[in-house]
């Protein structure tokens, strides 16, 4: 029972409410105090079976839900529409997932992907409404939320500072927003704070009521839920009317068109263990892209649920485990009051339909944390202010229109008085959406399945914004920690930047818009290049910034979660006829394409190839060849001939590599940035033949490549942009930066981070190294194919005029099995064949070479390898010595 003397509403929302939507204007005190009086008694009654009949009827679970309707929340379904649940080993404890904003949705989804190979192409995220969720009252089944973390935050900033955190889903209401219409009161709660400082903002002070406070109250949306439920007619609590977010008052109880109803159950398998599935209560006949509404399901029972169940519905397993580390994660990524609360908040309390389950109540705690360490808050608070604006700012003249870009309030004051301000707000991106979600090992670039997504990365509403002289945004920086670069939320901010500048951003007569970033860390070279660097102060950097090439980048998908290069025939037809449209004499002759040979002239054969092989597809760039002085002049005269123009170059030693390793001078790549002759290079190695015409990449900006392993790209065909300011940049790296493979590819993936993926037919990969014959028949096609279906193969392991041209010598080799493919092989040697014979003759095998290849042969004879390439007689003419080069 609620005690009498309780009488200070922000220690409860739910004595506000009580306090603010009963009263009628005349006797505040009185009529509160009855109020009590009534909940109090009707709370007895509801504990007293025996004078249960006579209590005065509550508004019960049907109101509640009522009231509900239109506001969304997010779980996980598969494409049956069925939710995606979370069980224990024995099934006894479920969860399903419900959260407030998308986008920690599509982060739970990418998990959910990552851990069920069943579920990768067929979860995705729909919306729910919640008095659907909260009329789900099916036995073993919680429900929890996931609460958006921002409005976390802002209950807590609004709680008294001596209570410790913050319980449940935050709503928000204010006396000032209470309204009488037609003898009807109406009291919103929202669930967004901005969204009732917004409704605040639209009421004139004169319709205020007098002693109304404009003070906004926060409390727990479970909170009032179990009090509505137990309050009795005409106690004030049916008043209360519940705003979805991004909503007005004006507008409540509106059920968006796309959300769709979801019932759950669960089954038993041979196995024992405990399967938890969904399932529509009726068929629907459309899917959730149809947009489809189901309607009047809550009445039906589990059993009911259970009839509808398909005879052959998907089942996935995710255990406990899975949700345990899913919460920690998401733990450490919610806001946190670091002014007033020690020790990282409150756990959230039984959600809607789950508080019917008193039991289920124990089975999961949350705890909401710092969203910035309490260090780092009162380190900001105390910097010194003449490190605000930078002293160049100035030069820029008065009047000027700032956009502020995570910028703090204060900060944001500073800069008023240079020019006039405006904060550009945004949604900040969930911190439990990692970098491999968006750079992704693998997608299904064939669409075998699925059509490949990305996931959402809040934007602000641009439209919302006026035209801007300069923008300021303050970049994360978390170095030197692990994989600092690899930050979504630094990343968010850069794209947030781009967009501003391309869409709202002033442009002078060069094209160009000003940008300042405030941050410790480099910006990223990948959408902000040095050469657009005017001046630097201390952490201060001014760009100008090229808005043709900075609105090509951001228009390209966010990572390489999609495909930024199409691969089906309409989008490259589309692509080819716009490359054609664009080209002109001056700009092929800023484009090229090169490779770079060094330290040794055992790759001189798969230049000359590789140059043959991009002549054929009838390309009019320029061929460039970086050599330095280990590859002889007759060996230069060769390559010339083949196609190359030659430019010699200093190789670039590996500070990390060891003396006369392979990869003691393979940083010699980086000399590919000084030719600043051309606007755009597409680098190919030299182990590599190109089949179909590559002139479509030259679209693409710097890093554009196909994908290796985790989230990095293969450095053997890759878009760059010639520059020497970058240039410098990755050398002064090259003692700072560890490559994660020892080589330039690894280098490279460090520095560029943010790049954009080719189809892995750009660059084909000889390797098998899912050693299934499922791939080595798909991959065996796309070698042989006639017309080629693949732009180009990159030949791993042994290259091929590295072996007798009777069969692929890497079957010999125990290791390097995997990259043994004789019908790749076959068409590296028909390329050869087509060549002149004076430049075959650079193909020829060294005595060195052909004593390997004996040994190899019978090596892999004494091991019996059962394919028996060993046993196959060799008519290789290069095997007599006079053919041998020397």
């Amino acid at each position: 029972m609620e005690s009498r003397g309780h009488s200070n509403p922000l220690l409860s929302f739910s004595s506000f409410v009580h306090q603010h939507c009963v009263r009628l204007g005349t006797d505040l005190a009185t009529r509160l105090d009855d109020t009590k009086r009534a909940l109090a008694q009707a709370h007895h009654n509801l504990l007293s079976p025996k004078h249960a009949l006579a209590a005065t009827p509550t508004l019960g679970s049907n109101h509640v839900a009522k009231s509900l309707v239109g506001t969304s929340v997010y779980t996980v379904s598969n494409s049956n529409n069925e939710f995606v649940l979370i069980s224990d080993a024995d099934g006894a404890k479920s969860i399903g997932l419900l959260c407030f904003r998308q986008e920690d949705a599509q982060a739970f989804l990418a998990q959910v992907r990552s851990r069920s190979r069943e579920l990768r192409n067929k979860a995705r995220v729909v919306p729910i409404t919640l008095d659907q969720v909260y009329m789900l009252k099916v036995e073993g089944i919680a429900f929890r939320f996931l609460p958006d973390p921002v409005q976390i935050k802002n209950a807590l900033e609004l709680k008294p500072a001596n209570r410790g955190g913050f319980d449940g889903v935050p709503v928000f209401q204010s006396e000032l927003l209470v309204v009488k219409k037609k003898n009807k009161r109406y009291c919103p709660v929202y669930f967004s704070k901005e969204d009732i400082e917004q409704e605040l903002s639209k009421v004139s002070r004169a319709s205020r009521t007098p002693g109304a406070s404009q003070q906004i109250v926060v409390g727990s949306l479970e909170d009032v839920l179990k009090r509505m439920e137990m309050s009795e007619r005409n106690s004030g609590w049916e008043d209360l009317i519940f705003i979805p977010p991004g909503k007005t008052s004006e507008m409540p109880g509106h059920l968006p068109s796309s959300c769709v109803i979801l019932l759950v159950f669960s089954i038993e398998i041979p196995s024992g263990v405990k399967i938890l599935i969904g399932c529509n209560s009726s068929p629907l006949n459309s899917s959730i892209a149809d947009n489809t509404t189901t309607h009047g399901m809550q009445g039906l029972s589990v059993q009911k649920m259970l009839k509808t169940m398909p005879s052959k519905a998907l089942i996935t397993i995710i255990n406990f485990v899975f949700l345990t580390v899913f919460l920690l994660v998401y733990a450490t990524v919610l806001p946190h009051p670091s002014d007033y609360l020690e020790n990282a908040g409150s756990l959230v309390r039984c959600s809607l339909s789950e508080c019917h389950h008193k039991q289920a109540e124990k089975n999961l705690k949350m705890k909401a944390v710092l969203e910035e360490p309490k260090a780092i808050h009162h380190r900001e608070k105390n910097e010194k202010r003449n490190n605000v604006v930078p002293s160049f700012f100035g030069e820029m003249g008065k009047g000027t229109r700032i956009g502020m870009v995570n910028m703090e309030e204060g900060f944001v004051r500073e800069w008023s008085t240079h020019g006039e301000t405006t904060t550009v707000h945004f949604q900040r991106v969930s911190q439990f959406l990692n970098w491999t979600d968006l750079f992704p090992e693998w997608i299904d670039e064939e669409e075998e399945n699925d059509v490949p997504s990305c996931p959402e990365i809040p934007m602000p509403e641009f439209t919302q914004y006026g035209s801007m002289d300069i923008i300021v945004a303050k970049l994360p920086c978390r170095y030197p920690e692990k994989a600092w670069n690899r930050d979504v939320f630094r990343l968010q901010v850069h794209l947030i930047v781009a967009n501003l500048a391309t869409k709202n951003g002033k442009k002078d007569w060069r094209g160009k818009t000003r940008v300042v970033f405030w941050s410790k860390c480099r910006p990223m070279m990948e959408l902000f290049p040095c050469d657009n660097l005017v001046k630097r102060e201390g952490e201060w950097w001014y760009y100008e910034a090229d808005m043709n090439k900075l609105q090509h980048k951001v228009s390209l998908p966010l990572g390489s979660c999609k495909l930024a290069m199409p691969l089906w025939e309409q989008g490259r037809k589309e692509l080819v006829k716009s490359e054609k449209n664009g080209e002109s004499r001056a700009k092929i002759k800023r484009e090229a394409y090169a490779t770079v040979l060094h330290s040794s002239e055992a790759y001189v054969c798969g230049a000359i190839t590789l140059a043959q092989t991009l002549l054929q597809t009838g390309t009019k760039r320029h061929l460039i060849l970086l050599a330095d002085k280990s590859i002889s002049v007759p060996k230069r005269r060769a390559l010339s001939e083949a196609g190359w123009k030659i430019q010699m170059i200093t190789r670039i030693r590996n500070p990390r590599a060891e003396k006369g390793s392979y990869n003691e001078y393979n940083y010699s790549k980086l000399r590919l940035w000084q030719l600043t002759d051309y606007d755009k290079i597409i680098f190919i190695d030299s182990d590599i033949i190109v089949l179909r015409n590559l002139d479509i990449l030259f679209r693409f900006p710097q890093i554009s490549a196909t994908g290796n392993d985790q989230s990095v790209f293969n450095s053997g065909i890759m878009v760059i942009e010639p520059s020497n300011c970058t240039f410098g940049v990755l050398m002064r790296l090259r003692d700072v930066v560890v490559s994660y493979n020892g080589g330039d590819q690894g280098f490279l993936n460090e520095v560029l981070v943010w790049w954009h993926r080719l189809p892995r037919r750009v660059n084909l990969l000889k390797n098998f190294w899912a050693n299934t014959s499922a791939e080595a028949r798909e991959k065996n096609a796309l070698f042989g194919a006639e017309p080629a279906e693949v732009y180009a193969i990159h030949y791993l392991g042994w290259k091929p005029w590295h072996c007798f041209r009777d069969y692929d010598c890497n079957w010999d080799t125990l290791e390097q099995r995997v990259y043994a493919s004789d019908v790749a092989h076959r068409r590296w040697w028909k390329v050869h064949d087509a060549m002149e014979e004076g430049l075959q003759r650079l193909c020829g095998l060294t005595k060195r070479r052909r004593t390997a290849l004996k040994w190899e042969r019978r090596k892999a004879r004494s091991m019996g390898f059962s394919d028996g390439h060993w046993k196959i007689n060799i008519t290789d003419p290069r095997r007599f010595t006079p053919l041998l080069i020397h």
